[in-house]
């Protein structure tokens, strides 16, 4: 499956959908966040494009998508990377899925295999 890739900017009061080539390396004004959410794994030209447009620290990104750790909180000089399980509810069955999630000034990353519904 080929990666699904959303991206919002959130600020002054709205909230609008836009792509990944459209935003700029973030400089965070206040008020103004980034959430970027990635289905299935990227490939390498987008991961490319994540570590220089959010700064990310390339273990970040290995982590990111690596479905076979433990949970693990990791902290970095400017973000902060939680791999983690949920529950959620996939052809009509309970199933465990890991989500990655990338927090820092200004941006939100969120990543996963499987669509997720409540995100």
């Amino acid at each position: 499956m080929a990666a699904e890739i959303t991206c919002w900017m959130i600020g002054d009061g709205a909230c609008t959908t836009t792509t990944i080539d459209a935003l700029q390396p973030l400089r965070p004004e206040r008020g103004h966040f980034v959430w970027i959410d990635i289905t299935a794994s990227p490939d390498q030209a987008v991961l490319n494009q994540l570590e220089q447009l959010l700064g990310l620290h390339e273990i970040a990104l290995d982590n990111l998508f690596d479905n076979l750790r433990n949970p693990r909180l990791l902290e970095f000089d400017d973000h902060l990377l939680l791999g983690t399980r949920v529950l959620s509810e996939i052809d009509q069955e309970l199933a465990i899925s890991n989500l990655g999630l990338v927090l820092g000034k200004g941006f939100l990353l969120s990543a996963h295999e499987e669509v997720l519904p409540h995100l």
